[in-house]
């Protein structure tokens, strides 16, 4: 199936097959959104979506569910019960870049996970794929596509790990273009995401083309340890362990442009 440019955020650069493109186009015009996202969803094998706001400005994360496509009692019960400072899903994925493939027996040593999918057995929650968005040191978004399946077995696992790459793409383009601004209120916007100098930005896209550091210090005339004291700041803002990570996570949050501006500024 052939690939389109992300019409929903232009400033991604990343291309969405026209399988993926249009049911989330769908999504982002439709009001209640939540069939379409259910049934894309389903085509991985998962039948729910939840797209968790998370805090982790304190030792244990705590956080909210703002939107989902279960019923409205998963939300209120996850609030009620403080489940965010026990969810491993949002233990696992505080520092992690990439997808979590879950399942609630990986966790059978953990009294407190074990309460908390107790809990979610009652939702059909066993298994599935979590993905966590990074906004800032402190704040991240995690979208959780789950299943009523459980325990799942190898093969069903390495099936979930192979369909990550699209989870990923699904994952960023509900967050930008359906669910953020939706979630929006006046005087309430969504915690912002990290800030990077035009200088900083300058390097990561130069980065993400393949620059070393010498590359990148010949073409911004700069020296080569200037340049790695801006990626010092880089991996800072956008909570990475190495150059790779946060090229990664740049691209995630579009602020990459892997057609980077050239020297001088």
């Amino acid at each position: 199936m052939p690939d389109v440019p992300c019409a929903l955020a232009g400033r991604r650069n990343c291309a969405l097959s026209i399988g993926l493109a249009q049911p989330l186009a769908d999504a982002a015009a439709s009001l209640r959104p939540q069939h379409i996202i259910r049934e894309l969803a389903q085509r991985y094998g998962l039948e729910s979506v939840s797209y968790l706001h998370v805090d982790d400005s304190a030792p244990r994360p705590t956080g909210r569910v703002a939107w989902t496509t279960l019923p409205a009692a998963w939300g209120t019960s996850y609030a009620s019960h403080g489940w965010a400072t026990i969810d491993p899903r949002l233990a696992r994925t505080r520092n992690r870049l990439a997808p979590l493939v879950w399942d609630a027996g990986d966790f059978a040593d953990d009294p407190a996970a074990l309460r908390f999918f107790d809990a979610a057995a009652h939702f059909r929650l066993r298994s599935g794929v979590a993905i966590a968005l990074h906004q800032s040191l402190s704040s991240r978004i995690v979208l959780t596509f789950d299943s009523t399946s459980g325990p799942i077995s190898p093969a069903r696992r390495e099936a979930m790990a192979a369909s990550q790459g699209d989870l990923m793409l699904i994952a960023i383009s509900l967050h930008e273009d359906v669910l953020v601004r939706r979630l929006e209120r006046p005087g309430h916007r969504a915690p912002p995401g990290p800030r990077l100098t035009l200088r900083e930005r300058d390097c990561l896209s130069l980065a993400a083309r393949g620059f070393t550091s010498v590359d990148i210090g010949d073409k911004l005339n700069v020296a080569p340890r200037t340049v790695d004291f801006h990626f010092g700041n880089i991996k800072t803002k956008l909570c990475a362990q190495n150059r790779t990570e946060a090229i990664a996570k740049g691209i995630a949050f579009g602020i990459v442009d892997t057609g980077a501006r050239g020297a001088g500024r």
